[in-house]
């Protein structure tokens, strides 16, 4: 059987990335960062967020404006995200 993973609060995932919980809200509601929405509360998956990251080292300025923009584009279904 599968070991289940506890997921992540954006307080819990605030306080390991050493960010504010606000950054973390404004993250995955412009769809930055990987997460789970249970009922009203959003979660985060641990080895997501390590994948995330992983993904992003040694990204340019330039890299990173383009994610942005076409996260921008995919996210208007996940606004609402409430702090």
């Amino acid at each position: 059987m599968e070991e289940v993973r506890p997921l992540l609060t954006p307080k819990e995932l605030s306080q390991w990335l050493r960010m504010s919980v606000i950054w973390v809200y404004k993250q995955a509601e412009r769809g930055l960062i990987p997460f789970h929405r249970i009922g009203d509360a959003i979660r985060f998956d641990p080895e997501e967020i390590k994948a995330y990251l992983e993904s992003r080292k040694n990204l340019k300025r330039s890299d990173l404006l383009v994610r942005r923009q076409e996260a921008k584009k995919s996210t208007s279904n996940i606004k609402g995200l409430q702090y």
